[in-house]
């Protein structure tokens, strides 16, 4: 996979990940905010969280039914001060990887 990073419209700064198999790219921030926070997913409480999550939701995606792909745990919304594991379950969401880049618009076409 190949990883550049570039000034995306002057104000955030993201690297793409080019996927050589599907022919599809990821963008994803760079930021020292978005890297402090993605270090509380590793956290246990969040851990159980996204179980229960995953569980509820029968360990298929939501949006399309895959059971295939990894799978992630999607927030709906996110609101400021608030850990990952302290949003209400109706706000969280299985959805597999492929679903979680399109809610993201971070996938595009290479």
């Amino acid at each position: 996979m190949f990883k550049p990073s570039f000034d995306f419209h002057h104000h955030v700064t993201v690297n793409l990940v080019i996927n050589q198999k599907t022919n599809f790219m990821k963008v994803i921030p760079l930021n020292p905010y978005y890297d402090e926070f993605n270090k509380l997913y590793l956290h246990p409480r969040w851990q159980r969280k996204r179980l229960e999550i995953l569980s509820r939701d029968d360990f298929r995606c939501t949006k399309c039914g895959c059971e295939e792909l990894p799978l992630h745990v999607h927030h709906d919304f996110y609101e400021w001060g608030l850990m990952p594991w302290d949003y209400p379950d109706e706000s969280l969401r299985t959805v597999c990887e492929w679903c979680h880049d399109d809610l993201h618009d971070r996938r595009l076409a290479a």
